[in-house]
């Protein structure tokens, strides 16, 4: 998928997956960032709660979108009792968590939304590119000792992805994608070692991960 030039979200998975959110609904952004996400569906006129671990993140994001509310929270302790229509857990933030908070978190989104209300998941594993695949390697097998494994966790097996939901009651529906990584790439540390890749070799697959409420 090409991302359009001076695109206000600025990565294929967030304008792929924000394109489903309802205007005027009630959406939990997990992991707001810097606040590209929380303003683009403020404009769509919804009611927007953007979590995040880090204080300086939110800051930056209530620059860019005062008008939403925020909390500082980890992602997998939050608990609201007024329900969510959507959350929205985009751009491989659920990699940052290791596998038991990302159970956590989505047995926390289940009491958090609506009957009938989506957790939208967008994420990459280890197979998702060569790239990737190459690079989970060197980290986990070369370089654990420097990473502390901590790579193991953010490398996942796809395999995984239904261990996360087995405790929850939720319809889970997965579809992948693919789109061209230098263009995500080009500009990180990392893009060096993948611009010597051929091109063939230069796509990335994103999981997209729909789970509804029963």
């Amino acid at each position: 998928m090409k991302v359009p030039e001076n695109h206000p979200l600025g990565h294929p998975d967030r304008i792929t997956m924000l394109s489903f959110v309802k205007r005027g609904s009630r959406v939990l952004s997990a992991g707001c960032g810097t606040g590209k996400e929380v303003r683009f569906l403020k404009k769509m006129d919804c009611q927007v709660v953007g979590v995040d671990i880090s204080k300086n993140i939110i800051k930056e994001s209530r620059k860019i979108e005062p008008n939403a509310e925020y909390i500082k929270a980890d992602l997998e302790d939050y608990r609201s009792d007024e329900k969510f229509d959507t959350i929205v857990c985009l751009f491989n933030t659920i990699n940052f968590m290791d596998f038991s908070k990302r159970k956590k978190f989505i047995e926390n989104s289940y009491y958090n939304l609506k009957v009938g209300g989506r957790l939208i998941i967008t994420t990459e594993n280890r197979f998702s590119s060569f790239y990737l695949f190459l690079w989970s390697i060197l980290r986990q097998d070369l370089f654990h000792k420097i990473y502390n494994n901590s790579s193991r966790d953010y490398y996942y097996f796809p395999s995984q992805i239904d261990k996360w939901f087995s405790e929850t009651s939720f319809k889970v529906y997965k579809h992948e994608y693919t789109y061209d990584s230098r263009e995500k790439r080009l500009k990180t540390n990392d893009g060096r070692l993948l611009n010597l890749l051929p091109y063939f070799l230069k796509k990335d697959k994103i999981m997209i991960i729909v789970a509804i409420k029963k």
